[in-house]
Parts: C-alpha cells; structure tokens; sequence
C-alpha cells in the first residue's frame, strides 16, 4: 500500500512537473507582445501621426507603461497582471499645438492558463481624467468597464501567435460639460514569429465609441525583435498605421508611425525561455 501511495505521489509530481514545462514553451519574444504573459515589462512607446483628418498639422503621443504581474496568493487564487498607461500628448494645430499630459490608463486582468490552448485574462479597466488640459486632451471623466484578454498559444509550435484585447470602459463622473463617454476598444493581435527572435505583427486598436458616437478602424504591419544588451532583454519595434475606416472622428491620426522600446524583466535568465521554445 505504501508502495502504491509513493507511485502516485511520484506520478502526479512528473504530471505537475510536465505541465510546468508545458506553460513555459512561449519565448521571450513571444511573451513580449502577448496581452497575457506574466513579464515582467516598461515599456517606451512613441507615435508620430504625419496625417490627422481635416488638418495638415501633426500629432505625437509618447506613452510610458509599467506591466507588472502577481503572482497568485491563498486569499486570491488568481495571478494578476496590472498595466499602467500614462501618456504625454501633442496635439494636432486647433489653432495651435497644446502639449500635456493625457488620462492614465489602469487595467488589472486576472489570468487563468490552460496548457492545451493558452490563456484568458479578465478584469476592469479603469480610466482616470489626469489630463492637463481636459477640453483638450482629455475626456474629463472617470471611466470604468470590463475588460477580456485571450491568447492562443496552440500556434507557437506553427509561429503563429493569436489573441485579442477587448476593453470597454464607460464614463460616469467627472466633467459635467463633457458627455459620459462609452467605448469599446478592441485590438486583435496576429504575429509571425522567426529565428533570432525577429517577429511580424499586426496588432491596430479599433474604437467603438458608443456614445457619442464615432468609430475609428485602423490597419497595422510591425516588425520587431527581442534582444539582449548588456545582459538586459528588450524587446524594440517599429510599426506603420493607417485608418481605413471612421465615422465622426475628427482632428484624428489618419496614418502613424510607431517605435517602441521595452525592457522585459523574466524570471530566469533570457535563454532559458528559448531552450524551452525556440532559438
């Protein structure tokens, strides 16, 4: 009897241990511009739109995001993985340019994994109206809303990486001269993964704005890398966006160009991840 408990002991610890080893097939680079993976991340972002609809002016937005994953906890049995978005913004001439800082952005996924297919996170996104110039700028209000992330790991053994993030915040304090802004914004991610972590990917942010009314649909293609300098991982990109289709959305970027640099932060050291993947 003795002997048959030790056997199963054994086996659910090689279970355990395999599916272990099976949630960490995902490479760095994979992880880097994944909604879900728990990565440790800062990520510098800039992005320059040479055309704004109905101006010839320029826009620029510069976006600093702290990524930061929890692990989960007796009380909370859930990993969790918090993302602040603060963002500096130059706006198109209106008659000028206004220069300030914009609302900051905070959305706290609680994530499940599932080793056969990948990952699914679901939290709140909470908008807060930070913004120094709310007329211009911001949108003056508190906003609050439910907020779904899933990727599809499945394709990894392919190169493929599959996902998408929906977020749809609604506004209900604040700025009693500006309506209570609803939206969706829904940003589905295809990536093309290659040797010496160099990867393809398109990955535009739409906006269904409910009320008041406008939509906004962009099309994107990036290419980006992850690599180490100095012993530090970062993951850098460059990508080209247009709006191909809008509804009520004036003063907006119609073609941007984006380049991000962000320092990722993984629990062993970078090479690691790749034996268990991809080199």
């Amino acid at each position: 009897m003795k002997r048959f408990a030790f056997f199963l002991c054994l086996l659910s610890t090689t279970l355990s241990a395999a599916e272990e080893i099976k949630t960490l097939e995902e490479t760095l680079a994979e992880q880097a511009i994944d909604f879900t993976a728990p990565l440790l991340q800062l990520q510098f972002e800039d992005w320059y739109s040479h055309s704004v609809w109905n101006t010839d002016s320029t826009s620029n937005t510069f976006m600093v995001r702290p990524v930061i994953p929890l692990n989960k906890t007796k009380s909370f049995p859930f990993k969790q993985l918090i993302r602040v978005s603060a963002f500096a913004v130059t706006t198109p001439k209106n008659p000028r340019h206004i220069t300030g800082l914009g609302d900051t952005q905070f959305l706290d996924l609680f994530l499940h994994e599932n080793p056969n297919w990948g990952r699914i996170g679901f939290g709140p996104i909470v908008i807060l109206p930070s913004s120094t110039n709310q007329s211009k700028i911001g949108q003056g209000k508190w906003q609050l809303g439910p907020a779904l992330a899933v990727m599809l790991l499945n394709g990894c053994e392919n190169r493929w990486q599959l996902g998408f993030l929906a977020q749809n915040p609604w506004g209900f304090l604040g700025n009693t001269a500006k309506p209570n802004v609803v939206s969706l914004f829904l940003q589905p991610l295809l990536a093309v993964h290659f040797s010496h972590n160099w990867y393809l990917l398109s990955n535009a942010q739409m906006t269904f704005q409910w009320r008041p009314h406008s939509i906004q649909i962009p099309v994107n293609i990036g290419i980006g890398k992850v690599a180490t300098i100095k012993g530090q991982p970062i993951n850098a990109f460059m990508e080209a966006e247009w709006v191909v289709y809008k509804t009520n959305a004036d003063f907006k970027p119609h073609f941007t160009a984006k380049v991000g640099f962000n320092f990722l932060f993984p629990d062993c050291k970078p090479g690691c991840l790749d034996k268990a993947g991809r080199t």
